[in-house]
C-alpha cells in the first residue's frame, strides 16, 4: 500500500480534567451546557470517547499513553517519566522527528512537575515551554488560562514557521486551567476571576459548600476551554497549510465523587472515559473509529 507523503502540522491538546458533563444529567442543573458547543464544533471531525486508567489525577499517565502508545494500567501509581524516560527512548515524538517534523511541548505550569522537563527532552522534544516561558498570562481558576494557552501556541507556531516555513510542526500541549488539588478544590482564593457566567444547582446530597462552588467553577472553566479550542480551530481553519488538531481530556474531575454517590456506578458515570476529536482543515476520507483506549489515540 502506498504511503501518503502528506505531512500536516499536528497540534495535540490534552485538556486538564476535560470530561463530558452530560454524565451529570439529573445531578447538576446549569444555566448553560458548555458541551453543546463542543459537540457542535466536533460534529464533522473524528470523535468519540477514550478509556483512561486514571480518575481525578495522575495526568502524566494519560500523556504518557498518547506519546508512547503504551497502556499505563499497570504503572498508574508511578511516575511514568521517571520510570521510562530518565534516558532517551523512542516515542511518538522521536518518530515524527524522523519524518522531518519540528516538535514543541507546552505546559503552563512548573517544568519539573511529573519530571516533564527531563521526560520531554528524552522523548525528543526540541523545545519545551513551561509557565515561566509564557508571554500570554491571563488567569482562570488561579492558573494560566486555556485562552492564553491558545494564544501562546499560535504565536510560537508562527515564530517557528518564520524560521523554517517548509518544515511541518508537531505541537503537544498539556493545559492546567481546570486542575484541582487533592481535596477536589481549586487552589487559588480568586479562582473565579475571569471564569464566570454559568450558574449551577446540585441536586441531592453534597459533601459541602466548597464542593458545590467547585461544580460551578468547573462548568465555567469548561466553557473557557471550549472557547479556547474554538479560537484555535478558527485560526487553523484559515491557515494555508494542511493542519490536524487532536483534542482529548486526561481524566474526569475529582469533584464528581464528592457530589454524588459513585460507588458501584463507575461504568454508568463514565468516570474513566473522556472525549476526543481529530479535526483537519483539509478534506479527508478518514472513517469514524468510535471509542477505544487512550493508548491507541496516537496510532489512530
Amino acid at each position: 500500500k502506498e504511503i501518503s507523503e502528506k505531512r500536516p502540522n499536528i497540534i495535540v491538546i490534552m485538556s486538564e480534567a476535560f470530561w463530558d458533563i452530560n454524565n451529570l444529567e439529573g445531578i447538576v442543573e446549569a444555566s448553560e451546557n458548555p458541551m453543546d458547543r463542543y459537540y457542535e464544533l466536533t460534529k464533522d471531525a473524528l470523535n468519540g470517547q477514550v478509556a483512561v486508567n486514571i480518575y481525578g489525577g495522575g495526568t502524566n499517565n494519560s500523556e504518557f499513553e498518547f506519546l508512547t502508545g503504551i497502556n499505563a494500567k499497570y504503572i498508574a501509581n508511578k511516575n511514568c517519566y521517571n520510570e521510562y524516560f530518565d534516558r532517551a527512548q523512542e516515542s511518538m515524538v522521536s518518530y515524527l522527528n524522523g519524518l522531518g517534523y519540528y516538535s514543541m511541548a507546552f505546559h503552563p505550569y512548573d517544568a519539573d512537575y511529573w519530571a516533564r522537563e527531563t521526560g520531554y527532552m528524552n522523548m525528543g522534544f526540541e523545545e519545551f515551554y513551561s509557565d515561566v516561558d509564557f508571554k500570554n498570562r491571563e488567569m482562570c481558576h488561579g492558573y494560566i488560562s486555556d485562552k492564553s494557552l491558545t494564544k501562546e501556541i499560535i504565536e510560537r507556531f508562527e515564530d517557528r514557521k518564520a524560521v523554517n516555513p517548509d518544515q511541518p510542526v508537531f505541537t503537544f500541549v498539556v493545559s492546567v486551567q481546570n486542575h484541582v488539588n487533592d481535596m477536589g478544590n481549586f487552589d487559588d482564593a480568586s479562582a473565579k476571576k475571569g471564569c464566570t457566567g454559568i450558574t449551577t444547582t446540585v441536586n441531592g446530597d453534597i459533601a459541602d459548600d466548597i464542593s458545590r462552588e467547585n461544580v460551578e467553577e468547573y462548568y465555567n472553566g469548561m466553557r473557557e476551554s471550549i472557547e479556547a479550542l474554538e479560537e484555535l480551530l478558527t485560526y487553523y481553519e484559515n491557515y494555508d497549510e494542511d493542519t490536524m488538531v487532536v483534542f482529548f481530556g486526561d481524566h474526569a474531575p475529582l469533584f464528581v465523587n464528592l457530589i454524588c454517590d459513585t460507588e458501584g456506578k463507575e461504568s454508568e458515570m463514565n468516570l474513566y472515559r473522556t472525549p476526543y476529536m481529530i479535526w483537519t482543515n483539509y478534506e479527508n476520507s478518514y472513517k469514524q473509529y468510535g471509542d477505544f483506549n487512550l493508548s491507541y489515540l496516537s496510532s489512530v
